[in-house]
This record gives structure tokens, C-alpha cells and sequence, in this order.
């Protein structure tokens, strides 16, 4: 099965990528990521991408099933430059073990303050669709309200639709679809 990528368009930006075990699949609770990488290019994209793909290739031989996304919408690094020092700031009111916790897993502060919502560059909505067809009803809708169709792609359980922002009610009362708005992509399973 041909396996997304990304919108080409978007690998050009900063972009961060995941290992992610699902809780589903054997991982916690909270879906263990496993490997984040924060990555600014297609060269640095496809690289990073290539070095998931190796290792979710050995841990399955393993027995270990690891999923691949990457933010859905790239990511500011001046919005993510003023959250991160927001929650630095915020850190040095913590106890002295809160603080010293917080400056000790730096590089997963920095992700963090990297995906937040407020930190997004783009405005795309990713519809996952848990139907093995995707029906004429969400086509026609997307149509009729001028949502543009950046990417459509086949996932383990169904189908994702990665689209320009739109009104999330008019896909309403459609069984099997979520519409979510600054997601993480699915790249590889």
C-alpha cells in the first residue's frame, strides 16, 4: 500500500515527526512517542523520515508496532520561540524539583511549546474517516462549502482527508467522521 508522505508543499517548513506506539497497539496509556524529531526542509524531512522508517521496521521484527506521523500544519518557530519562554517563565515559580524536572527534559519542553495550537503556521483540517469507503455524502459537502482537498489517503482502519479550514458542524451527524483541527498526520503504519 502507497504510504502519505506529506503535502509537499508543507515538508518545506518546520514540521515535527513522531514515533508514536498506540495505547491500542500495546504502548501506555497516553501513546507512547517513542522518537520526536523537529526538522526544517524537505531534505531534513525525508532524512529523519528515512531513519523512523528503519526503526519502526526493526521493532516490528520485534513484535513492537510503532505508527509514523508529523504535525499536521507546520509550526511558527517565533509563536513557539515566545510559548516555550511563557512556559520558562512560568517555571521558575515551580518548586525547586518541578523546576529542575522542566529544565532536565528541555527538548521535549521545546516540542511541546512547538505543537501547541498557538504555535501553527498553516490552518488545515484533517477528517478522519473510520469507513472503509468514504461516502458521497462527505464528498459533496466538502464541494459545496468550497473546502479545498489538499490530500486524501488510506489509513489502517479508514481514510484521512486533509483539507483548508472550514465549518467542523457541516460534517455533523455523518457516522464514522472527526473532523481535527491542528492534528497530528499520519505517515506510516
Amino acid at each position: 500500500m502507497e504510504k502519505p508522505q506529506a503535502i509537499n508543499e508543507y515538508r518545506a517548513g518546520l514540521i515535527v515527526l513522531f514515533s508514536i506506539r498506540r495505547s491500542k497497539e500495546g504502548g501506555g496509556t497516553n501513546n507512547d512517542k517513542i522518537k520526536k524529531y523537529v526538522v526544517n526542509g524537505e531534505d531534513e524531512y525525508n532524512e529523519r523520515l528515512e531513519t523512523l522508517e528503519r526503526e519502526r521496521k526493526d521493532l516490528l521484527e520485534k513484535g513492537i508496532v510503532t505508527r509514523i506521523y508529523a504535525s499536521l500544519n507546520r509550526r511558527d518557530i517565533n509563536k513557539a520561540i515566545r510559548e516555550f519562554k511563557r512556559q520558562q517563565l512560568e517555571a521558575d515559580y515551580y518548586d525547586e524539583e518541578s523546576k529542575n524536572r522542566f529544565y532536565l527534559d528541555i527538548k521535549n519542553k521545546w516540542i511541546s511549546a512547538l505543537m501547541k495550537p498557538s504555535s501553527r503556521a498553516d490552518n488545515l483540517f484533517l477528517i478522519d474517516i473510520d469507513k472503509e469507503k468514504i461516502s458521497t455524502k462527505v464528498i459533496e459537502t466538502l464541494q459545496a462549502i468550497n473546502a479545498e482537498t489538499k490530500l486524501t489517503y488510506k489509513t489502517k482502519n479508514g481514510w484521512h482527508i486533509v483539507t483548508t479550514p472550514f465549518n467542523p458542524a457541516e460534517l455533523n451527524g455523518i457516522d464514522g467522521v472527526e473532523v481535527k483541527k491542528d492534528a497530528l498526520m499520519l505517515v506510516s503504519f
